[in-house]
């Protein structure tokens, strides 16, 4: 008589919530994915937005026609966001660094109360990942406010990306 050999997966039960596990994380991913794409579609895009977007649309279309005359593959069109104004930059630069500043200070205060020995270093840690990102934001706007104009082109380049930069305003701008 032969005997049954027990599978690897038989020996240990707590492989048995791999799989529900991996669904439970697409699930919940895919609720954060519908709802932000809600409140995207609920709060209202700015006129600016509005308008680099059918200057971008309206550029594509022109790049589609010169690639149809002279054989270049077209081009997408492309909206450059610009530098703030050095008031708007240095606001909202002591709002993202005080941001930082709250977030490090509560994640370090949460270690230090509310949670034990062993865990104050993840909530630490943690802190300083989302810190991070807030801080470079902060950084990115004090120097647009303390640089001298013109700017140099790589604070111009960082300007190109969101949240630092904003739209051109097409009515106060001369041709």
């Amino acid at each position: 008589m032969m005997m049954r050999r027990d599978q690897w997966w038989d020996d240990d039960p707590s492989f048995h919530v791999l799989v529900p596990g991996l669904m439970g994380v697409g699930f919940v991913i895919s609720l954060l994915v519908l709802v932000s794409d809600v409140i995207v579609k609920m709060i209202p895009r700015s006129r600016r937005g509005r308008n680099a977007q059918l200057e971008q649309r309206a550029q594509g279309r022109v790049n589609d026609l010169a690639a149809v005359a002279t054989g270049v593959p077209p081009r997408p069109g492309d909206v450059h966001r610009r530098l703030r104004s050095r008031t708007a930059s240095v606001v909202l630069g002591l709002i993202a660094a005080a941001a930082a500043l709250g977030i490090i200070l509560g994640g370090v205060n949460i270690a230090e109360n509310h949670v034990g020995v062993d865990r104050q270093a993840w909530v630490i840690a943690w802190a300083l990942v989302f810190t991070a990102p807030v801080a470079a934001v902060a950084v990115g706007w004090l120097a647009a406010a303390a640089a001298p104009r013109p700017v140099p082109d790589w604070l111009e380049w960082l300007h190109r990306l969101w949240p630092l930069g904003r739209y051109p305003d097409h009515r106060s701008e001369t041709p």
